[in-house]
């Protein structure tokens, strides 16, 4: 009788540290493609929501994909000094019939100064970033962001993420979607 009270008692324990454990694990913001090659800081793409990884903005009159602006990444340096980060963006297009997804667009990389406990992030030292769509844009649009820690004039670490999350704008409506931008509204 002993063995089996302290056999629920233990499932029970178990059970509720499993349940708390689920609750309090965060949702993936994005999808690591290269989580960090070499020395890498602390970062973020603000990609779980508000305000999301990137921003759809539709023309009012055609419905059409007019623009993508992703949010820069919150970056954290590598070191207690601060050192040089920067960012870029791809902007990647697969076709409506289907097949693989091909980079269209490669921003240049802006970079900031950050250490271990001062990021670099929107507003201090990154800013948001544009696509300007070509018109009567076609397929599934998506977007990459790239990140680099410099350590004495050379790179040490690069990480590249894809934004799973964004947040889709037309005259005045707003919705959510995930994994791509379509074309149309």
């Amino acid at each position: 009788m002993i063995n089996r009270s302290r056999l629920r008692m233990v499932l029970a324990v178990a059970f509720a540290i499993t349940a708390v454990g689920a609750l309090a694990a965060p949702a993936a913001a994005e999808s690591a493609l290269i989580p960090c090659n070499g020395n890498c800081g602390y970062y973020e793409n603000g990609d779980g929501g508000p305000p999301y990884g990137s921003n759809c903005q539709y023309e009012a009159a055609s419905y059409d994909l007019d623009k993508m602006s992703p949010r820069p990444p919150l970056m954290h340096g590598s070191y207690s000094f601060k050192t040089k980060v920067d960012w870029r963006f791809k902007i990647l297009r697969r076709a409506p019939a289907g097949g693989a997804y091909q980079t269209i667009y490669t921003s240049s990389y802006q970079n900031a100064m950050a250490d271990d406990s001062i990021p670099a992030r929107a507003g201090h030292g990154f800013s948001r970033r544009t696509w300007m769509a070509p018109e009567n844009p076609t397929g599934r649009h998506k977007v990459w962001i790239e990140m680099r820690w410099w350590y004495q004039g050379a790179v040490e670490g690069f990480a590249r993420v894809e934004i799973d999350n964004y947040k889709r704008l037309w005259s005045g409506n707003v919705d959510y979607t995930t994994e791509y931008c379509l074309q149309d509204w």
